[in-house]
């Protein structure tokens, strides 16, 4: 590595450090990097600033819009009370069941609306049950960050790897969807089993479950109406966008744009502020950074060192992009994965040089293994995604209970280490034995 390499790599780390330290705001750190990248002429400016993906930024921003528009009418409090009346007010149905209901809806919206959405009736129903809520409030954001792998617009990382590896809403219900179901159904039977007995709830207060009325949630009925006709109608644009030819970035600011203008009582100001502009500006100043690191080299040798560890074959090279981009996201952010996607780029090649499989036959498989990682592995650490920071913060808050790093580590740890597992049996089973097949 030469000297701008490793300078870069040398801002980039202690310009994370500090954000996981909490001693500098995440969006203004890594935007000050990026631009500090280019002041000392490690980074061409021009190259920066087309490094950031628009489509990525306005996909984030759009699907924030929307559902910041919808959240008003009070219709996912309404699903959460439907499945807790469902559960007849036994405590590990209310987990099992609001875990499904988080997984699916975060696999449609962003994470940190699901669980802002979902949190305070969980607090709710466990204050009236007399249970402890932390439990319920973790289960439920590891279901939202495991919900949200499955599709391109479930997480951030995916819509960053989609955009820069060119893969359609389409691809990843074909590819993803199927294992985030089974890691799902396994992360159920697990919950079943360890919290069967944990929670002892009197008759009396069991049966005031049944006087839930989850319609007493629905703020404005007319408005959720067409919500709803509007959200069929972006779905289906993403489901044939390719058709269409139009991007989901296009599609997601078009649905926003037709219900601001339909709730003619929100101003634009009021809608703008439901975007998390914080994790906007971070990937901006993601985007920059990496770049310089880019140019600098960096991504190539990291790129080359993946590929000796890797022993130069397609299992360890899959393997190693499914482990590695796990602990990466873990010890910095889901988001970080924009750092990952270029070293992955690299990689292809070498593989490709080495194994004789064309690059375009490895591009995908490559790309669903740093996918899984990224999504999945933000679930060990209390840092690893937005909505875990967001959920910590608010069971700070509402329940005077802080969890420490270390004491997050028992519960993440062991999710994230299951859930890879899992994901290495079905990258082997599903991409690499084929394409071990072909190999010369």
């Amino acid at each position: 590595m030469n000297w701008q390499s490793i300078i870069s790599l040398l801002i980039f780390i202690i310009t994370m450090g500090l954000i996981i330290a909490r001693k500098l705001d995440k969006s203004l750190g890594m935007m000050f990097a990026g631009m500090l990248l280019i002041l000392i002429r490690i980074s061409d400016a021009s190259s920066a600033f087309r490094a950031i993906d628009i489509e990525v930024i306005f996909l984030l921003i759009g699907m924030m819009l929307f559902v910041g528009i919808v959240s008003a009418t009070g219709f996912f409090q309404w699903i959460a009370l439907l499945l807790i009346k469902f559960s007849k007010g036994k405590p590990v149905r209310i987990m099992i069941y609001l875990a499904m209901g988080t997984a699916v809806m975060s696999a449609f919206l962003d994470n940190v609306t699901t669980v802002l959405l979902i949190s305070p009736v969980i607090m709710l129903i466990c204050d009236r049950l007399e249970i402890p809520a932390v439990p319920f409030l973790i289960v439920e954001v590891f279901a939202a960050n495991i919900g949200g792998t499955a599709t391109l617009i479930g997480d951030p990382p995916n819509m960053i790897i989609g955009s820069a590896a060119n893969l359609s809403f389409n691809d990843f219900l074909a590819n993803t969807m199927p294992i985030v179901a089974i890691i799902i159904i396994a992360g159920l039977v697990v919950i079943s089993l360890v919290f069967r007995k944990k929670f002892v709830v009197k008759r009396d207060k069991q049966a005031t479950i049944k006087y839930i009325s989850p319609k007493s949630a629905i703020v404005d009925m007319k408005f959720l109406i067409k919500s709803l006709v509007v959200f069929a109608f972006v779905l289906v644009g993403f489901l044939i966008h390719s058709a269409l030819n139009c991007t989901p970035a296009v599609i997601a600011l078009t649905g926003a744009a037709i219900l601001g203008i339909w709730q003619n009582k929100l101003h634009f100001h009021e809608i703008a502020e439901k975007v998390e502009w914080g994790t906007v500006f971070f990937l901006i100043g993601l985007f920059l950074a990496t770049s310089g690191m880019e140019q600098a080299g960096v991504m190539t040798a990291i790129a080359k060192f993946i590929f000796s560890i890797s022993g130069g074959s397609i299992a360890g090279a899959t393997m190693s992009i499914l482990w590695f981009s796990g602990a990466v996201v873990g010890l910095m952010s889901s988001s970080s994965v924009a750092a990952l996607v270029p070293i992955v780029k690299e990689l292809i090649p070498i593989i490709s040089e080495s194994s004789g499989i064309p690059v375009q036959t490895l591009w995908k498989p490559f790309f669903w293994a740093l996918s899984l990682g990224a999504c999945l592995g933000g679930n060990s650490t209390i840092f690893g995604t937005t909505a875990t920071i967001v959920t910590m913060g608010l069971i700070e808050r509402s329940r005077k209970h802080k969890i420490t790093f270390f004491e997050f580590l028992k519960y993440g740890i062991p999710t994230v280490l299951a859930s890879l597992f899992i994901s290495s049996i079905y990258l082997l089973l599903r991409y690499v034995l084929p394409l071990c097949r072909m190999a010369h």
